[in-house]
């Protein structure tokens, strides 16, 4: 008596199937992953960046995967953006890239998408980085300037910069020799910062110049300046 066949198990995958002409089934496949690369081609999984304004930046997309080969697009907060696609023969995928900048200040944050597809019934498969900046300050001041001061009276000077991304630096010069006697406190968002320098001036002092300077390390930028030529007042 001839033996009863083996059960085989069904697997479910995303895989799906069509007849073409001569009877033979043609598979559909998905991508199967995708990742995004900066110019120097270091991996972004969530954010691109920090650049700097002025910055020309360059992000690819790899896919990998997926038949009939899949359609690329780049998205720009949900807007198309225009891209150079090309297959890659030796590492047999394709690569999606885009040109962006000279990048602004309202380009912090962006979304970018990159989404792959090859079929209508298909989901896509995407990913997307956010950019990230850094920003020079916008502006200086100090707080109380071109007023005579006393000699030998203590004095809380106040100055303060915003703009910055992330929070600027601030340091105080008499006549350019460094002053280290400052505090520094930062807004609740970051933009602002305020120092505090506590000093007590003397009669010496007269006519020196009091300033103080912003500057954020991680921007290539000159720093702002604000002061004023001491005007001191003895009893």
């Amino acid at each position: 008596m001839p033996q009863a066949s083996k059960a085989v198990p069904l697997l479910y995958t995303n895989r799906r199937t069509e007849m073409v002409g001569n009877g033979a089934t043609l598979w559909k496949l998905p991508p199967e992953r995708m990742v995004i690369r900066d110019q120097l081609g270091m991996e972004r999984t969530t954010v691109a960046g920090p650049y700097s304004e002025g910055d020309n930046i360059k992000l690819r997309c790899d896919v990998y995967g997926g038949r009939p080969t899949p359609t690329v697009t780049w998205y720009r907060d949900t807007v198309p953006m225009a891209a150079d696609t090309k297959y890659m023969p030796l590492g047999k995928h394709l690569r999606s890239e885009i040109a962006l900048g000279p990048l602004t200040r309202q380009d912090l944050h962006t979304k970018l998408v990159c989404r792959a597809t090859n079929h209508a019934r298909a989901n896509p498969v995407e990913q997307s980085v956010q950019i990230d900046m850094n920003f020079a300050p916008l502006n200086i001041r100090l707080i109380g300037a071109h007023q005579p001061l006393s000699a030998g009276r203590r004095y809380d000077l106040l100055c303060q910069s915003a703009g910055s991304r992330p929070a600027a630096s601030i340091t105080w010069f008499l006549d350019g020799v460094r002053l280290d006697k400052s505090k520094e406190t930062t807004s609740a968002d970051g933009n602002q910062t305020t120092s505090t320098l506590s000093i007590v001036l003397n009669r010496t002092d007269a006519g020196k110049y009091l300033s103080c300077k912003a500057y954020n390390s991680y921007v290539q930028s000159d720093a702002l300046e604000d002061g004023w030529q001491l005007d001191i007042q003895c009893k």
